[in-house]
């Protein structure tokens, strides 16, 4: 943890936000400059009709970047995307209000989408993809968050981060490769919820299933997920409260659902606990125990596992990376919605997970170098800050 002392004398503003922003220090040399010297903004201009399909900040995927789900229920005035120099179009940004949540680069194929007016939208001439890979990387999700301190962090507060510039050689050299990571969010979208009408037959299926899904019969494809493993294992709750937010020699990352959702790190294990806790294995896939975002990645061996994931042990390790792609593709997250469980906090039971259906698709081969367990996050790191 770092401690910071401020001087508040003469200052006319207590605003934690401001105070912290300003004291925030990115990893470059570079010249900093005000993202409200360089960018402009738009405001939003239309009540969307009923119904529509809006992206939302709340509809974005925290681990790819891309667009996860668009909503039908959003209510607020919206931004179009289109080719005009007066509205939103490609090669422009959007910034969240929550800093937990990527910022999303506009491209030709968002031409003709509805966003919700709560994101900041911004045009950077001739630095919007390294604007939009700062603010994506993990100092960049740091000062958003810093920024949101005591208060919604809105158009105004955008235009007054500062972002380190780089020279223009090396920012037009690197922008390929920023684009290549911008061409991996996209695609891979989820179906909106709908509503429909239609007689359903409970007999010889579990009520649950049979009322969730317009086409049951689906479910019974596949084979269930327990014939591949060796074990699924979940961490004990009680052993939370031993957890410390900063490491120590000897102490035990926890795979929890932070590490899951971003790749941070952030609770550690003494090493007095390590008999009492479940510890991962070599090429154990981790997914979610609660909410309706289904997220699965390979964790490294050594991770001390928390009761809200699951560590999953296969018994042949090399079909990990397809496990994972099928859990975290459409049909994978649509068989895990199904058997989700509550209504304020859904949870998908350690019995539903044995039986989560899974397909041949997890047999077919996964490039090595689609890297799927890289976060957007790890991969902006690499490239611009080291």
């Amino acid at each position: 943890m770092t401690i910071v002392t401020v001087d508040l004398r003469d200052r006319l503003s207590w605003d934690p936000g401001s105070i912290l922003v300003e004291k925030f220090a990115w990893p470059s040399d570079n010249p900093s400059v005000r993202l409200g010297d360089i960018a402009r903004t738009f405001a939003p201009q239309m009540t969307p009709p009923e119904g529509a399909l809006v992206v939302t900040p709340g509809g974005l995927d925290s681990r790819t970047g891309g667009i996860r789900q668009r909503s039908t229920k959003y209510l607020g005035d919206v931004y179009q995307v289109g080719e005009s120099e007066q509205g939103l179009r490609p090669g422009d940004l959007l910034i969240p209000p929550n800093a937990e949540q990527p910022v999303l680069y506009i491209t030709k194929e968002l031409v003709g989408s509805l966003i919700a007016g709560t994101f900041t939208a911004l045009r950077v001439p001739d630095l919007a993809l390294w604007v939009w890979g700062a603010l994506n990387s993990a100092p960049g999700k740091r000062l958003r968050t810093l920024a949101s301190v005591g208060r919604v962090v809105g158009r105004t507060h955008v235009l007054e981060l500062h972002i380190p510039v780089p020279p223009l050689s090396y920012g037009h050299a690197i922008e390929a490769q920023i684009l290549s990571l911008i061409e991996v969010t996209i695609g891979g979208e989820e179906d909106a919820p709908t509503s429909w009408w239609r007689v359903a037959n409970l007999r010889g299926m579990e009520w649950r299933f049979a009322l969730a899904t317009p086409h049951p019969e689906l479910l019974g494809g596949g084979f269930p997920l327990e014939t591949l493993t060796r074990e699924i294992r979940i961490g004990q709750h009680s052993s939370r409260s031993m957890y410390r937010s900063d490491p120590a020699p000897d102490f035990l990352p926890v795979a929890d659902m932070t590490w899951l959702r971003t790749g941070r790190i952030r609770s550690w294990c003494p090493p007095a606990m390590d008999r009492r806790v479940a510890v991962t294995n070599e090429s154990d896939v981790l997914i979610a125990v609660y909410g309706a975002t289904a997220l699965a990645r390979q964790v490294p061996a050594g991770f001390v596992i928390d009761s809200t994931t699951y560590a999953i042990s296969l018994q042949d390790p090399t079909l990990a990376a397809g496990l994972i792609r099928y859990l975290n593709g459409r049909t994978g997250k649509g068989a895990r919605t199904m058997r989700l469980t509550g209504t304020t906090v859904q949870r998908l039971s350690m019995r539903d997970a044995r039986s989560l259906n899974v397909t041949e698709q997890i047999y077919e081969h996964v490039a090595a170098e689609s890297s799927i367990d890289v976060s957007l996050e790890e991969r902006l790191g690499a490239l611009l800050w080291n």
